[in-house]
């Protein structure tokens, strides 16, 4: 499991995401990645189903 870890302003890191949606769904993913270390420092992702009213 990764950890939430404090980044320096000055510190340069890579966000990659992927967004996907339709009518009935959407699905976020993202992963922030330390661009000297290598090292990923957060990941995430989120399902949501769209009820239509």
């Amino acid at each position: 499991m990764l950890q939430d870890f404090f980044v320096h302003p000055d510190r340069q890191v890579y966000f990659f995401a992927s967004f996907s949606q339709n009518e009935v769904e959407e699905f976020h993913k993202y992963i922030v990645i330390d661009a000297e270390t290598k090292r990923e420092l957060q990941e995430g992702k989120s399902y949501h189903h769209c009820d239509n009213p």
